[in-house]
Order: structure tokens, then C-alpha cells, then sequence
């Protein structure tokens, strides 16, 4: 098997977007080819600084720094979707899907220089369920348990049947790191953690760098990577830039190496200046979301809601902030995720259609500032996000009278304020290739509830029953129905607006070489830098 690389491309981006993702693969000969080519210092920026370098408690550290210095015990391949043995050889899955139990690798050994055992595993699990721990690994190890079989055999024993956790455990957000590391406060481990990987921590400075080291002894990438021993560049260089126009100017002059978030708008001219650019890299998991707080009184009207999803202009949204070559979204579900249906009729612009429902749901009075009152209350929301797609669907939702005001938390304060019911148009961003995913960001029983669903309402205890269904069926086909019904359930009644498909594009400097994604994941152990 090869691994996925970008291909760089020599097309414009939405010729690319048009054919997809295309990877190219690579062969033993020319991974054998660039021995010579080991060395270097590469500099990614990073327009903000990450609040830390653990995943356990920050999301954004997950798809660059974390994947780098934390492994798996399965690997997702992304050519063809299927799980592999990485920290784990092999599996085995009770035919209820409620116990997997792994056998670990005997040669494998964290940063501190201490052994991976199964031991150190349930440390791992039982580490990511304490209190604070950010909500997506949390959710995705939920009521889990470990037993140790012996020193190498971990079996893991779910609160409930779960036909994808082997997606689960392949995220970086689940990633292994040391007994020490495990067992340190969360606010230590946001500072510090010893894992597995390729690389290694060598330093954060807050507000400025994350500085990671080559680890000379690492021999156990997964097997279809055509890669084996220690990764090629000596030295990642994560640099906090928070002006973008900096990081363009930075990535032209050669300064800066790699960049995860090129806007559209910019690809041409850094292609003029001989930046390579990469395909759209495409979510395997859910399209661009905003989750609806339905506890808010007023969004407790699926009508209102829908209204909002109808004023919605995707194709307006799409041409501002993707010139026209990104996708409308047409489910919760991105286009890539194996459980992918069409349910854009739900998601058709028809303002119109919207002051009817706002109408039928009784705020017909329009104030003299435009905004609709009911019973003396104006309708008037609070957004959680301050981005170029909430400044349209502001502007879009005032037509219909509805006042938007965005007021966005401090980073680090975010995800917990969205999930306490502070904010009614909120966002969310998460990349994983299997239905679960809508069960761990909308479930009430035991996911995140990102709509903060209420278990006294019919319609929200139904949508949360069905959740938890698909995630107990291990028929197939079953399984693929209760999904379809509870992804249609999310987007005909607007408990979250999906508005475009989700995806990046990455800009490398003229050195830098094969960054391998896997999702949106960056993977740099198979990167390398030309002289």
C-alpha cells in the first residue's frame, strides 16, 4: 500500500476542487531517494497561539502539534478507509462490538524513555475522563473502561455497543502519551506531554513558538506509510503570526515553510511567487456547522430555526469567502464521510419561505429598527463566532427581521461557554470519517449536546434516542438507515445550519515537501526540506 501526499498543484482551485482530493503516491524508491535529504529546521505558522500543546484539553493543538508528538493504536488510512495497526498489531472485536481488545507493539517507547504496556494505555483512557478534559475526547471515550489481559494485551470495554470507536481511537485527541504525562493536572499537561510519536516537545513559548524535535529512535509508523525509522526534518517550528498578509509575504520570501489556512482569495498571487499549493484537503467528517442552542426560549421553535436556514444564501457565501470553488453543503455530513446523503432540499435559499415560518411562529410585529417582536421581546441572538460567514448571514437574517450580535468568548474560554448555553448560533469543527461523530457532538446521553438538547421535549429525547441507536447497531445496513434518519432529523428541523463543505487549502514553501494529510491532520514524519 502507498500513503496519501497533496498533490501540489499546478491547477487553479477550483479546477482541483471540481476533481476532488488527489493524492499521489510514493514508492519505496523514492522514499530511498530522499535518505540524502534528512535535516532542517521547518517553520509552520500559526495565526494565534495554540493556548498549549495537549489535546486532552485544547482542540485546535490536535491536527498539527499533537499529531506529531502523540501515535495511535490504529491508523485510518486515507486511500482506502480502512483502520490499521500502528501502537496496536492486532485487534480483535466482540460480535456486540461492546469489547475490543488490542495487543500492543513490545518495542515501543515515549519521549521520557519509558515503556509502552497496557497499563500505560488505561492510565491514557481513565486520564481523558476526568474532570476538564476537553469534550471531544471525552465523548469519544465515554464511560470506557481498560482491563489489562497482560503486560501488552488492553481490552477495552464500552458502555454500549459502538460499531466505529476504532475510528475513535485513531484521532490524535486519543493519542497515547507516557504514564507520567497521564497522570500530570490538565493545566501541566496543556504545558508538557511525552508521547510516542516522531517528534518531540522541546519547547512552548506562549504567544510566540512551539519548537518539536526529531526522535532519532522512532521505528514504528504504521506500515503503509512508505516510510520507516525517524522522520527527515530535524526541527518544526511552530510560529505564532497572527497577521495573515505576514504570513503570505513570509511564505514568499521563504521564511515561512507551511501554512494550514490559505484564503482562497490569496492562492493565485503565491502562485505567481512560486508557493506551492495544495488541493482543497477535504473533512472527512461534518460540513462547515453551526449548532442552534434550542434551550434559548425563542430557537425552542423549530420554525424560527428553520427560517434561519432558509435566509441562508450558500452560493453567496461560497463565491465571498471561497471565489466559487468550495461546494454548498447538502447534509450535516460532509461529502467525504461514508454516510454522506442528499438532504439539500432542506438547505435551499428561500427568504420568502423564512418571514412565513417567522410569521406562523408568531412574530409577525416588525419593530421600527427592523427587528420582529414578540410579546414585547425582540428577536434578537447572540453568535458565538465573529468570521466572514456569520457577517453574511447577519446581513442575510436582518432582511427577515432577526438581529444577530456577534460576541465572541476569549479562545481558551470558548467551548465552555458555548456548551453552558451563553451563545444560540455557535460553531463547531470536527474530522472524523464515521457516523458516530453526530452522536459525540449532539447527543444528550453521552455526547457533547452541542444544541443543548432538553430530555423533557419529545422531539429532542427522540433525535438523542436515535443517536445512541446507531451507535449499538452493528448490522450495516441498519445502522446506515438510523443515521440517515437522525442526520435529516438535524438538518430538516435546524438543531445546526450547515452551511458549505468543509476544507482547507495548504500553502508549502518552495523547500518543503510531501506533508502528508490524513483528514485535515498534518503529518510531517514523511515531510522533508530541499536545500
Amino acid at each position: 500500500m502507498t500513503t496519501t501526499r497533496i498533490r501540489l498543484a499546478a491547477l487553479s482551485v477550483a479546477a482541483v476542487v471540481a476533481g476532488g482530493l488527489a493524492g499521489c503516491g510514493s514508492s519505496g524508491g523514492e522514499a530511498a531517494e530522499k535518505k540524502g535529504k534528512e535535516g532542517g529546521t521547518a517553520v509552520i505558522a500559526l495565526t494565534s497561539d495554540q493556548q498549549g500543546v495537549d489535546a486532552a484539553s485544547l482542540n485546535d493543538v490536535r491536527e498539527n502539534v499533537t499529531r506529531q508528538l502523540t501515535d495511535s493504536l490504529v491508523y485510518r488510512n486515507p486511500e482506502t478507509e480502512e483502520y490499521e495497526p500502528w501502537l496496536a498489531t492486532k485487534w480483535t472485536v466482540s460480535d456486540d462490538a461492546s469489547q475490543y481488545t488490542f495487543t500492543l507493539r513490545d518495542d515501543v517507547s515515549f519521549n521520557d524513555g519509558t515503556k509502552l504496556t497496557a497499563e500505560v494505555v488505561k492510565a491514557n483512557i481513565e486520564a481523558l475522563q476526568q474532570k476538564g478534559v476537553h469534550s471531544t475526547p471525552a465523548g469519544l471515550v465515554h464511560g470506557v473502561k481498560v482491563e489489562v489481559v497482560d503486560e501488552h494485551t488492553a481490552r477495552f470495554v464500552l458502555p454500549r455497543a459502538n460499531a466505529g470507536f476504532l475510528a475513535n481511537i485513531s484521532r490524535a485527541d486519543v493519542g497515547i502519551v507516557s504514564a507520567a504525562t497521564a497522570a500530570k493536572p490538565l493545566a501541566e499537561r496543556q504545558k508538557s506531554i511525552d508521547g510516542s510519536g516522531p517528534f518531540k516537545l522541546v519547547s512552548w513559548d506562549a504567544n510566540r513558538a512551539v519548537v518539536l524535535k526529531r526522535r532519532d529512535d522512532y521505528k514504528w509508523a504504521p506500515a503503509s506509510i512508505a516510510h520507516d525509522g525517524p522522520a527527515y526534518i530535524e526541527e518544526l517550528r511552530y510560529e505564532v503570526i497572527p497577521e495573515d498578509q505576514v504570513i503570505y509575504e513570509s511564505l514568499k520570501a521563504g521564511k515561512v515553510d507551511f501554512f494550514e489556512a490559505v484564503n482562497p482569495l490569496q492562492v493565485n498571487t503565491l502562485k505567481a511567487a512560486g508557493v506551492q499549493i495544495s488541493d482543497v484537503i477535504g473533512s472527512p467528517g461534518l460540513a462547515q456547522e453551526q449548532p442552534l442552542n434550542v434551550s434559548n426560549p425563542i430557537l425552542r421553535d423549530k420554525r424560527v430555526r428553520q427560517a434561519l436556514q432558509y435566509a441562508i444564501d450558500r452560493d453567496a457565501i461560497n463565491k465571498a469567502t471561497w471565489l466559487g470553488t468550495n461546494q454548498p453543503a447538502a447534509n450535516i455530513f460532509a461529502r467525504t464521510n461514508p454516510f454522506w446523503t442528499d438532504l439539500g432540499q432542506y438547505l435551499v435559499h428561500d427568504p420568502a419561505k423564512s418571514v412565513r415560518l417567522l410569521e406562523e411562529a408568531g412574530w409577525a410585529q416588525v419593530g421600527s429598527d427592523g427587528i420582529r417582536v414578540k410579546d414585547g421581546k425582540r428577536l434578537s441572538l447572540r453568535a458565538a463566532q465573529n468570521s466572514a460567514t456569520v457577517q453574511i448571514e447577519q446581513e442575510a437574517w436582518k432582511k427577515i427581521g432577526v438581529e444577530l450580535v456577534i460576541d465572541p468568548p476569549l479562545r481558551a474560554e470558548a467551548n465552555k461557554r458555548i456548551l453552558t448555553g451563553e451563545y444560540d448560533v455557535t460553531y463547531w469543527e470536527q474530522t472524523y470519517p464515521d457516523a458516530d461523530i453526530l452522536r459525540a457532538n449532539y447527543g444528550r446521553t453521552s455526547g457533547s449536546n452541542r444544541s443543548i438538547l432538553d430530555p423533557s421535549n419529545a422531539e429532542d429525547a427522540a433525535l438523542d434516542a436515535l443517536l445512541e441507536k446507531q451507535a449499538v447497531t452493528s448490522n450495516p445496513e441498519e445502522r446506515k438507515q438510523t443515521v440517515n434518519e437522525a442526520a435529516t432529523i438535524l438538518v430538516r428541523d435546524a438543531y445546526t445550519l450547515a452551511v458549505l463543505e468543509r476544507g482547507k487549502v495548504w500553502a508549502l514553501g518552495k523547500r518543503l515537501h510531501d506533508v502528508t494529510p490524513n483528514g485535515v491532520d498534518q503529518l510531517f514524519y514523511t515531510a522533508w526540506l530541499s536545500s
